[in-house]
């Protein structure tokens, strides 16, 4: 299945240095050109991990123009931004699934009939195919939350596909 890839998730992966993971999950990684300029932002106020992304085999892509007239409808949604409103365009025209960790963004997902996927999801996908095993996936929850200064609420979760 081919992902097209938010900010959000696309920058936890490469935080970490495990952007692999995603290439292992998924046939083809798209990354919006806004997604690639808030990127490229983050770049210029010093953060090394965009070096990661951008040495990646994900593939940089733009709005065909039916995905222009979906991306407009989209951004007049409140609190949707660009690189968001870009992936819903692109992964919905193109049968793909949309990678995001905003709250907001799935529930409009999930009314528009895009496929969505969330971090629990996809730590959830490379637990159950064993992409790294029980004690590599306790590193990696680890390393999200230090990276992230976040606490995983899904962790349990996550962990319990290894119980299978």
């Amino acid at each position: 299945m081919i992902a097209v890839l938010d900010c959000d998730i696309l920058s936890t992966f490469a935080k970490i240095n495990k952007i692999g993971l995603l290439e292992g999950l998924f046939s083809k990684l798209l990354m919006p050109y806004a997604v690639y300029v808030e990127l490229k932002r983050a770049r210029s106020l010093g953060f090394d991990f965009p070096d990661l992304v951008f040495k990646s085999e994900i593939e940089l892509v733009t709005l065909n123009t039916k995905e222009v007239r979906d991306f407009e409808v989209f951004t007049d949604t409140p609190k949707i931004h660009y690189g968001e409103a870009e992936g819903m365009s692109i992964a919905k025209n193109r049968n793909a699934v949309f990678l995001t960790n905003d709250r907001q963004v799935i529930t409009l997902c999930e009314k528009e009939n895009i496929m969505v996927l969330d971090l629990k999801d996809v730590l959830r996908q490379i637990a159950r195919r064993k992409l790294v095993g029980r004690e590599g996936m306790i590193t990696i929850l680890d390393e999200i939350e230090r990276a992230d200064n976040t606490l995983l609420k899904e962790r349990d979760d996550v962990l319990k596909e290894y119980e299978n």
